[in-house]
This record gives structure tokens, C-alpha cells and sequence, in this order.
């Protein structure tokens, strides 16, 4: 119906790479545009699926399985029982995978009735199934990938996983053509995001509307943005603060100190995300201002000087570093790592979404770690930076949540 071809193995398998649709109708009640609704149903359904099979997974057993992974009993007994309570639930898989109470035989058994696994459990099955002899290993593997007749919560995952992606492809090509040349149908194009409601739809539609100049309509699909994900948080944050400066009538020069510095905190954030990439460009915009890329590790937290001594040796010192908090999200406490050279003095000042600091910290010489106490913050994205000697040499986020 799509010219999609939809996937029912678990192989890897590429997406077609030419054009989904060739000619766009005029009307958006043209089956090419209601075969979204379409991968809407299909999407729903497999979700009810999902949902099911959670709540159902392990048979309303999973602490008796659990007391019998830990009491360890027989290996053919707690076989029989992990068999009959299948399929088995994340939580069970991962206990099985770590605690490893199974003989090699039995736990293939097992698994051969729970693969493929979902994300979660992967690192786990993955450790576990390297200790397995050549013949086993191999043989759990490729169910991992193509288990015909099992539908597990990582069969379905995965399912629903590429259905989404699916429906992404089929949607993206859509805009793109609404808006190219050839077509020229922005009009339509806005209506299919509206249509859309996803936070996605409405950051591009918040965007939209403020670079027209609309900044009413921004308003109200930044305000439909959700606060308790760090992605839509951030950039509702960065598109508010904008959003207020331009229907001022200002421009992008009038800036103050401080919306440059809040622009700046979010242009260094790792790993980047479209208020990082839309805050980079401002300073790129504004001072030529290049922002380094973000370094496998994920961080640019590290700051350190290069000395070349005797035969051109080169040495890195370590003059200072700000880790990521953890846990990060945190309900109530959070722990800041840090590192000062002997004789730095610096600080930690932290900030919430609209910029204010609501906490300034001192900071010791050493390694260290800092513990803050969060109770009676509201929840949402706050901002944590290292100055030393007024200078911010890094900043990062973090997520308060109940």
C-alpha cells in the first residue's frame, strides 16, 4: 500500500533507497497521504501487543522466579520452571543472564523459548552467551537475530521499531517533496505536521512559525513540548528565550550577556542534540564562535595543556574536569565528579532552564565528588558548569524527575 516493504525477519536488512512516492496528489485525502493513518493502526496495534505481553510476561511469577534464580536450586528443576513461566520479563532475563544458576544445556534451552531479547537485556545475553561453548554460542546468536514462531517483548520491540521507522521514511519523503521545488506546498505540509501532534511535529512547527515570524502559534506548540524529556526540554528552553527576544522586535545582535551565555551553555552540550546544533549556529552566526565536536567519550570536559620535552616527546597535564552527574535522571540527590589541580580555586554554579542560577558551590583541590541535595526543585532540565577564576570551561545537564 506504501511501496514500503515491511520486514517480518529480524535480519538486518537495509530500507529501500529510492524514492517512495513519485507523483503527489493534489488532494491530502489521496490514499498516498492516508496510508499514514494506516501505519498509525498498525503502530497502535502492535503497542496493545507490546503492552500486553509485558504485563503478562512471566505469568504473574517474576518474584518466585526471581527467588529461585537466587536460591539456585537443581538446574533442571529451575529449567522446568523458567520454561512454564515463558515468555520470561526483562527483569527475570537479566537476573538469569548475571547469576548464571543454569547448566549450559539447560540455559539454552531456555533461551530458545525468549529470543531474540530486548535492548535492555542485550548486554547481559551478550556477556553470558560469550562463556557458552562454539556450537551453543553460535546457535543462540542467530536466534538472537531470527527466531521463527517465538514472540517475545524483544520480538515485538524490534517490530515495532522498524513499523515507526517505516512510517518516519514514508512521512520524511512526503514533506520533502511537499516542499520542493517541483511542488512548492508548504501550506500542506505544515497541515500533515499538525495533523502529526508528535513533540517532534511540533518542534519543527514551533520553528516554522517563529522564522515566519507567527509568534503567537510558536508560542502555543512550544507550550505543548514536554518537560520531562531532556531532548524537547532543551530546546524548548533555547526556543523560548529566542522566541521572547524576536517579538520584542529584536534581533539576533541585540542578544544580552546573558542569553549569550545561556545559548553558549547548550551550543557545548554532549551528545548534541537540535538545541545544541540550533545554538552552535548562532554563535557561529554571531562570533565565528566554532564549537568542537564532540569526542567519542561524549564529554568536552576535559581541559588539559601540551608540553613537548626532550625528542619532541609530547605530555598532556591534567589541569581540570567536571563529570556527568549520576544518577542522572535523580528524584532527590545527585553527585557531581570533579577534578582541581593543587592551588585552582573554581566553582560549580548550576542554573535552571530559563537561565537563573540557583546555586553557587565552592569547589576543593583533588578529586572530588559533590553531592547535591535537589529536594524542593521542580522537576525539568537544569544546567551545571565549572568556573575557574570567572572563566566557564564547561557545562552539562541534568534531569530532575519525581
Amino acid at each position: 500500500m506504501t511501496g514500503i516493504s515491511f520486514f517480518t525477519k529480524l535480519e538486518s536488512c537495509p530500507f529501500p533507497s529510492k524514492k517512495i512516492i513519485i507523483n503527489l496528489p493534489v488532494s491530502l485525502n489521496d490514499p498516498v497521504f492516508l496510508s499514514l493513518d494506516s501505519f498509525a493502526n498498525v503502530i497502535s496495534n502492535l503497542e496493545l501487543q507490546y503492552s500486553t505481553l509485558v504485563n503478562n510476561a512471566d505469568k504473574g511469577q517474576t518474584q518466585q522466579l526471581l527467588n529461585a534464580i537466587n536460591a539456585a536450586p537443581p538446574s533442571g528443576q529451575l529449567k522446568n520452571m523458567l520454561l512454564a513461566n515463558s515468555p520470561l520479563s526483562d527483569t527475570v532475563l537479566i537476573a538469569l543472564n548475571t547469576q548464571n544458576p543454569l547448566s549450559n544445556g539447560n540455559y539454552k534451552n531456555v533461551m530458545e523459548e525468549n529470543l531474540p531479547v530486548t535492548r535492555k537485556v542485550v548486554p547481559s545475553f551478550n556477556s553470558r552467551v560469550e562463556t557458552l561453548p562454539p556450537g551453543i554460542k553460535n546457535q543462540l546468536k542467530a536466534k538472537q537475530a531470527s527466531n521463527p514462531g517465538k514472540i517475545t517483548i524483544g520480538y515485538l520491540e524490534t517490530i515495532l521499531g522498524q513499523t515507526k521507522l517505516a512510517r518516519q521514511l514514508y512521512f520524511n519523503e512526503i514533506i520533502s517533496l511537499l516542499l520542493s521545488p517541483a511542488y512548492n506546498r508548504k501550506a500542506d505540509a505544515i497541515t500533515l505536521f499538525e495533523q502529526e501532534g508528535t513533540p517532534t511535529a511540533n518542534m519543527v512547527l514551533a520553528a516554522t512559525y517563529m522564522n515566519d515570524g507567527n509568534y503567537s502559534l510558536a508560542a502555543s506548540k512550544i507550550a505543548l513540548l514536554p518537560n520531562d524529556d531532556s531532548q524537547f526540554a532543551e530546546w524548548k528552553a533555547y526556543a523560548t528565550l529566542l522566541l521572547n527576544h524576536l517579538s520584542q522586535g529584536k534581533t539576533l545582535e541585540e542578544l544580552d550577556e546573558s542569553q549569550i551565555d545561556f545559548i553558549r551553555t547548550i551550543a557545548y552540550q554532549c551528545p548534541e542534540g537540535m538545541a545544541t546544533v540550533n545554538a552552535k549556529a548562532i554563535l557561529i552566526y554571531l562570533f565565528m564562535e566554532q564549537v568542537p565536536a564532540c569526542p567519542e567519550n561524549g564529554t568536552r570536559s576535559m581541559r588539559s595543556d601540551s608540553y613537548r620535552i626532550g625528542n619532541n616527546q609530547i605530555i598532556e597535564i591534567k589541569k581540570s574536569y567536571l563529570g556527568d552527574n549520576y544518577p542522572d535522571p535523580f528524584s532527590r540527590n545527585t553527585i557531581i565528579p570533579y577534578y582541581l589541580p593543587e592551588g585552582t580555586k573554581a566553582e560549580i554554579i548550576i542554573k535552571d532552564v530559563t537561565g537563573r542560577i540557583i546555586l553557587c558551590l565552592s569547589l576543593h583541590e583533588g578529586e572530588n565528588k559533590l553531592e547535591i541535595d535537589c529536594k524542593g526543585w521542580a522537576n525539568g532540565i537544569y544546567f551545571y558548569g565549572m568556573s575557574i577564576n570567572g572563566e566557564n570551561i564547561d557545562n552539562k545537564k541534568m534531569v530532575k524527575t519525581e
